[in-house]
């Protein structure tokens, strides 16, 4: 056995907390952002919900948010329920961990 291998990550991303680890497999629910490594695999079911996944080619990191409402209009929810507040969110936490925000690469589903 490895003693130098890596611990398991939980693979459920937690909003609430800004500086929760980058993991390479995650179920993000209504509302959520999971943040993944190099090629991290992020699982949603939509339905009338938006998937926004921002990606770092050079970093090779990402962010996925599953997006239920467009502004959060004063409204309380996490920084993932709303597409004004998850987007600012994800950049945010992404140039702090070194990715340029000009280079991202974003897809929508």
């Amino acid at each position: 056995m490895n003693t130098l291998s890596q611990p398991t990550l939980p693979a459920k991303p937690r909003t609430e907390i800004a500086d929760e680890p980058f993991v390479d497999e995650a179920t993000v629910g209504m509302g959520q952002i999971a943040w993944l490594n190099s090629d991290g695999v992020g699982r949603s079911v939509l339905g009338s919900c938006v998937g926004l996944v921002l990606y770092d080619p050079t970093k090779r990191l990402a962010a996925k948010a599953h997006i239920v409402l467009p502004a959060a209009d004063s409204r309380q929810g996490s920084p993932g329920k709303f597409a004004d507040t998850a987007v600012a969110f994800m950049l945010d936490r992404l140039r702090r961990c070194g990715c340029d925000p000009l280079k991202l690469v974003a897809k929508l589903a």
